[in-house]
């Protein structure tokens, strides 16, 4: 079986909780010379770059090391990585490789920034009229989606 280019998510954890990550904006301001601010639109849609750790088990360091090799040559990968619009399937290329990972009690973390063309909320394809009705269920619920209320809390016990 060759090495996968895509992050092998079946064998390798997931990057860790607290990523980071530096949208652009799409607009650019300035003031004019009465003090009235300028807009003016940039692009469409923004770039995003994430600063992500994986904490590799010794275990599967070596995994790790031969995927990283892989896609060390500017190559793009698929990633799936959370956001406030659930997980999301990124094409990513890695701006700054995780090459020196450090060791720790039997895990090796490995730290890099991540370059994917657009930040992904999961309603990029939704209408206008279906982001109003989205905004009026979560406005309902105290900005709680009713699909993780009737889940979490209120799923009959068995």
């Amino acid at each position: 079986m060759p090495i996968p280019i895509d992050y092998p998510h079946d064998l390798l954890p997931a990057p860790l909780i607290g990523k980071q990550r530096s949208v652009q904006q799409t607009y650019d301001t300035r003031e004019n010379f009465d003090g009235k601010m300028l807009t003016r639109k940039k692009r469409d849609s923004s770039t995003v770059y994430f600063n992500v750790s994986f904490l590799v088990p010794y275990a599967k360091s070596q995994l790790m090391a031969l995927w990283l090799e892989g896609v060390d040559d500017g190559q793009s990968f698929k990633m799936t990585l959370k956001t406030e619009g659930g997980f999301n399937e990124y094409t990513c290329k890695w701006k700054d490789a995780p090459i020196n990972p450090t060791e720790s009690n039997g895990y090796y973390t490995y730290s890099g920034t991540i370059y994917a063309d657009k930040l992904l909320q999961g309603w990029e394809d939704s209408t206008e009229q279906e982001k109003d009705d989205y905004w009026d269920l979560l406005a309902a619920n105290n900005g709680y989606d009713p699909l993780d209320i009737a889940v979490n809390e209120r799923w009959p016990e068995q």
